[in-house]
């Protein structure tokens, strides 16, 4: 088992800014359509789209690692830690772009969201029929998280999508892994 490349730092990050672009093309669409304020479950429903599409990404981008480096064979050590790596790279990325998206393309986005979030939560609410002190504190809880510091919430976001790379890396490391023929392996180093 020849490995081709030298640095697996190098190896994941073609793989990562395409991880990262398939993410971003995924968050513009939620911003030109507004998904997010259709409804009020829409949020979740969008999380968890993105998270399927970052572990099949990572699960693709980690098999065509080891067909193109390692012959079609990976330890699963190795293909974990390439997802660990093509992750952090992704994560970096992605919280670069919520910075400028924050702070240029649209500053006013996160707080015209919340509020159309708070006026659907608030008549949901009141439709179930929730106490008005619930209903109250759900709104002040919404502010809160909404005035929270910027970089408090980049960081929050840059380990949202760490943690999930990892997890995803743990499961698509399982998936990927072919060990060689130990036979094989033991064989190369007789010489004949």
């Amino acid at each position: 088992m020849e490995e081709k490349s030298n640095s697996i730092w190098k190896d994941a990050l073609k793989p990562s800014l395409m991880l990262s672009l398939i993410l971003i093309i995924f968050s513009v669409l939620i911003y030109v359509f507004d998904l997010i304020a259709l409804s009020l479950f829409a949020g979740v429903f969008i999380g968890l789209i993105s998270l399927a599409i970052m572990f099949v990404s990572i699960l693709f981008l980690m098999k065509a690692y080891r067909n193109d480096r390692f012959n079609g064979l990976i330890t699963y050590g190795k293909a974990f830690g390439f997802g660990v790596i093509l992750g952090l790279y992704a994560s970096v990325i992605l919280s670069a772009y919520d910075l400028v998206f924050n702070n240029v393309i649209d500053p006013d986005y996160e707080k015209n969201i919340t509020i159309k979030l708070q006026e659907k939560t608030e008549a949901f609410m009141i439709e179930k029929g929730v106490p008005d002190d619930t209903i109250e504190e759900q709104i002040k809880q919404m502010e809160k998280n909404m005035n929270k510091p910027p970089l408090r919430k980049l960081l929050g976001r840059f380990l949202g999508n760490f943690v999930f790379a990892v997890i995803a890396s743990l499961i698509a490391a399982a998936i990927v892994k072919k060990n060689p023929d130990p036979y094989q392996t033991a064989m190369q180093d007789i010489k004949e």
